[in-house]
């Protein structure tokens, strides 16, 4: 009985979260921002994935399954995505959503629905450093074509966020500065990205909250707001 039981809520929360996740989907172009505060759980999140890549496919002309097409939304409709406070998605959802934001090795797809987003709120979803780094790399890539000016990975347990240092680094040394020369480069690339907020990740005095204190001197990562408020860094003040 006790079996049943369980079984019968799991088909009822996987229901519900298919729904919400078709939901998502069939909402009007006119609807530009869509917020998920703990409210995806993981079938949710990598069907709402599915749906988009579907929905990117379709605006391509390449043939989807009836039962995936959005009725409303079309390619790059979506201003701001919030998808927070979910620190149970697995980092199999989180790979399958990244790759929707642009082109990279690590993520080849057909279609990019989500390359001209604007604004992504990823706070408090325990990512930690390697899956903030995923989607930071792609922010900071010429070549991705992502289109993100504010990303928010506040409360994400970065930590001493040696995965993000070297996004960050390779950025500037690729992009914004010679390092060899001790001088900006001249063909330089500017990320859109503008805003990066790394509040609350615990980075005190690891390896991330040097580098970023270094890069800051010069201004080398182009950014007009950098908040790390509420890490612990040594003169910081909060």
């Amino acid at each position: 009985w006790h079996s049943e039981m369980t079984q019968h809520r799991d088909e009822e929360e996987r229901d519900e979260a298919d729904m919400l996740a078709k939901l998502a989907g069939s909402l009007p172009p006119s609807v530009s921002s869509i917020i998920f505060d703990n409210t995806l759980n993981d079938y949710s999140f990598s069907e709402l994935a599915t749906i988009l890549e579907a929905a990117g496919r379709q605006s391509t002309n390449k043939k989807v399954s009836e039962s995936l097409l959005f009725v409303g939304q079309k390619k790059g409709s979506f201003h701001s995505i919030a998808v927070c406070n979910s620190p149970h998605l697995g980092a199999d959802s989180w790979r399958k959503f990244f790759g929707l934001l642009g082109r990279s090795p690590e993520q080849l797809s057909s279609s990019y629905p989500l390359q001209s987003l604007k604004v992504l709120d990823l706070s408090g979803n325990n990512l930690g450093d390697l899956m903030s780094s995923l989607v930071l790399k792609l922010s900071l890539d010429k070549e991705s074509g992502c289109s993100l000016e504010r990303l928010d990975l506040s409360s994400n347990n970065i930590r001493q966020g040696s995965h993000v240092a070297l996004v960050l680094c390779g950025y500037v040394n690729r992009y914004r500065h010679n390092s060899g020369a001790g001088i900006a480069m001249k063909d330089s690339w500017k990320t859109p990205l503008d805003y990066l907020n790394l509040g609350s990740n615990d980075l005190k005095s690891g390896e991330l909250a040097l580098e970023v204190t270094a890069l800051l001197a010069n201004n080398a990562l182009s950014l007009k707001s950098l908040d790390l408020s509420n890490n612990g860094i040594v003169g910081q003040g909060s």
